[in-house]
């Protein structure tokens, strides 16, 4: 089945969708059909154990719009882009991992300090996994610009 399909299908019926789907369900965009909140809601209550859904989406539209059903329900994760040592597969601990250890000495310089050409090209290669880990610079300036036109053009839109 094709996207609009799939989702004329869990709008004319989405607790019957979520209950044909098999666990965990990823319900990606889901503010495209916003009617799957209330049947996660009814899911939920009925069987509370963690991890059944996830919700995904890059917008708040309906969210900031009006009541939502998710209190108590839903743990929010916000994502961020990959940090340096994702991108580069550094095998030293991060920051973070050796402050908590209380082991600061652990940390290392890379092999290579990045000069200021260097450090500039790192920001402009981003954080977003496709344009960081698998594009080179010209798939990777054409697929940034494509993501802000959509941002610009239909999310900001989405949002009001």
């Amino acid at each position: 089945m094709d996207e609009p399909a799939v989702a004329a299908a869990v709008a004319a019926d989405p607790d019957a969708a979520l209950r044909r789907a098999v666990e965990p369900v990823l319900l990606d965009e889901w503010q495209e059909v916003p009617e799957i909140l209330g049947a996660v809601k009814r899911a939920v209550d009925d069987d509370p154990r963690p991890g059944r859904f996830l919700l995904t989406g890059s917008v708040e539209a309906a969210l900031t719009q009006r009541m939502w059903p998710g209190t108590g329900r839903i743990v929010r994760f916000v994502l961020h882009g990959l940090t340096e040592r994702e991108v580069t597969g550094a095998g030293t601990p991060g920051l973070i991992h050796a402050a908590l250890d209380g082991d600061l000495d652990r940390l290392r310089l890379p092999p290579e300090v990045p000069d200021i050409d260097g450090y500039g090209e790192r920001a402009l290669r981003s954080g977003f996994p496709e344009a960081a880990l698998r594009l080179g610079p010209n798939g990777r300036q054409a697929w940034l610009a494509a993501y802000l036109e959509h941002v610009v053009t239909r999310d900001v839109q989405a949002a009001g």
